[in-house]
Formats: structure tokens, sequence, C-alpha cells
């Protein structure tokens, strides 16, 4: 059985056991599945993907943290072993990992960024959120006192352009990306799931807030997760070239996506200098889930004011107020 959707939920077979997203998932995720012809099974613990139809490519690196070396598909059309099934499925691993991370998000109780359902009572609003008031590794978290640390090695990305799905979800825009985009850090690998974008930035550097932030957020095969922030400001002669690409295609409507079709890499978002403060903290929205890793880049990119009056114009307000420390030590790479 291949992905099936009944309304707004998908499920694969596992065997007997089932794993079920809740939420809208990208048409770029099953397009690569059915890169694949079809997967009839993944086994949570192990990644175990029952393939039928066709051979996938063979000689590629496989999902577990052991080999799969001797596993046999009979419903294949030859049998063969897995001494590494694809970068592909690697991908598609995280990307399972990460759509249900954000189903999670989405499913709960009703937030907002002001009023009655706003930051102050998310830990009140469904015991799924209480982390959101009793967590004490949250975040967006003000970024003064770090430490230098040699040792922490430079960030490693590789990006792969690609078509955008750009959604509004009533609180933000979330661009959606095409699998296939990976950060090293400190010799884990993630892979880029989207780019959230808020107004004023969420993280302010001694005290100070940017005009906005993107938060470029990753999803490790271990489950873990990873989040590049990347404040903007405002400069009257400097538009960002790649939010001229993405600004034109802004949903305006909330529950409405806008599909990119140009090739467009998000590394257009990152600064020259790759220089980084980085702590441990959590999810900045609901059920503001902890141990997420975060990397803000020291230095900030520059956009036009008519670029952030656009997103302005949309959303006053979608940044979480800056949270407690609880004597996390921050530090810098340089």
């Amino acid at each position: 059985m291949g992905p099936a959707a009944r309304g707004s939920r998908f499920f694969f077979a596992c065997g007997i056991d089932a794993l079920e997203f809740s939420g809208a998932l990208t048409l770029q995720f099953f397009e690569q599945i059915q890169s694949f012809r079809d997967v009839a099974g993944i086994v949570q613990g192990g990644f175990y993907f029952h393939l039928r139809g066709k051979d996938p490519p063979l000689g590629t690196p496989g999902l577990r943290k052991k080999p799969l070396s001797g596993i046999r598909f009979p419903h294949s059309n030859s049998e063969f072993a897995v001494a590494g099934i694809s970068m592909r499925l690697s991908m598609i691993a995280a990307v399972v990992l990460g759509f249900t991370a954000v189903s999670a998000a989405q499913s709960g109780a009703n937030w907002t960024y002001e009023g009655k359902t706003g930051p102050l009572v998310w830990g009140k609003l469904d015991p799924a959120y209480e982390a959101c008031s009793k967590g004490h590794e949250q975040s967006p978290i003000d970024i003064r006192g770090a430490h230098l640390n040699k040792a922490l090695e430079p960030l490693e990305f590789h990006f792969i352009a690609g078509p955008m799905t750009l959604e509004n979800t009533g609180r933000g825009i979330v661009a959606h990306v095409d699998p296939g985009s990976v950060l090293v850090a400190g010799g884990a690998r993630y892979h880029l799931i989207e780019l959230d974008f808020h107004h004023p930035s969420e993280h302010p550097v001694k005290g100070k807030l940017g005009d906005m932030e993107v938060d470029m957020v990753y999803h490790g095969e271990d489950g873990k997760t990873a989040v590049v922030a990347v404040r903007l400001n405002q400069d009257r002669g400097f538009p960002n070239a790649l939010l001229a690409t993405l600004w034109v295609h802004l949903p305006t409507k909330p529950g409405t996506t806008e599909k990119i079709t140009d090739m467009v890499s998000a590394g257009g978002l990152l600064p020259a200098d790759h220089g980084y403060w980085t702590y441990s903290g959590s999810e900045v929205t609901p059920p503001c889930t902890e141990g997420v890793r975060w990397f803000v880049f020291e230095e900030d990119l520059s956009m036009s004011r008519t670029q952030m009056r656009a997103f302005a114009n949309l959303f006053r307000l979608n940044t979480r107020p800056v949270q407690d420390p609880h004597g996390r030590r921050i530090e810098a790479n340089e």
C-alpha cells in the first residue's frame, strides 16, 4: 500500500501497525516517495523501508545506525542485499520525523501571539503545552555574555535549489522546501524542512531586536532538531535578492499557499560570515518542545523597507517574548 489520504490524515502501512501523520503534508514529500514507486512499510524503530514495484538505486547509504546488510526485499523485482539503500531514503526518514514534529505543533488547542490565547497563557491552553510555562530551556533568549569556544566547528551547509511552497498559517509565513538540503553541525547531519519568518526578530542581541528573523528548521535522522536563525534589518537601498523572489508570491489569506516554481536556494538567506552563537533551547511555538540546538548567526542580513513592510502588513507581531535563560551557557565559535 502506498501513501493513502483520508481527509487531512496520511498514513503508511507498517506491518501490523501504522505510522500516522496529521496535518497538511506537502506534495514534495510524496514526490520523493513516488520516485521509488511505493513505500509499503516504515518501522519507526529502525526505519525499515519495504519497497515494492521497482528496485531502488543500488550503492547508496542506508538509514539505520547499523547496516541493513543481508536484509532481503521479497516484493521487489529482484531480491537484493541492502549494503546501503538511497540517500533519498535518508532524506525521507528526516522528512518523516520532521512532519511528525510539525504535526504535533499544529494539533492541540488554538494559540495566538496576542490576547487571551497569547504567549503568557500558552502553557495553560493545553496539557501538551506545559513546557511553554514550566520548561527551563525555552526559546528565544537574549544573546549576551557569550563564551568563546574555539573547539566549536564551523557549520557546513549543503543547499539544493528547487521549488518552494509558501504557506500563510494565520500566524506567520512558512516556506516548505524540497528535501535535499543538509546541515552538518558537530558531526551530526540535519535535513532542512522549512523556513519560518518572524517579525520582529525572535532573538535580541544585548537587548536589541532585529526587524525580522528567518528560522531554518532542520531535523536529524535521530529525531533531534536544529534551528539556524538569521536576523534581518531594513536598509533603504539594499533589498534581499531571495526575499524579492519569495515576497512576490506571499499568500495574504490565512490557510492559503503559493507555489514558487523557480529554482530557489535557501542559501540566499545566509550572511557571508558564518560566525554563530549557540545554545540549547526549544521550539518558539507550542508545544514548546525542548532539546532544540539553536545556532544564531552573529551577522545580520539587509532587506529593504518595502520588503519589511510587506510582511509587517500581514503580521504586526508574530514573535514570542524573550524567555528566562535559567543560567544556560551561550557559546560563540569566533
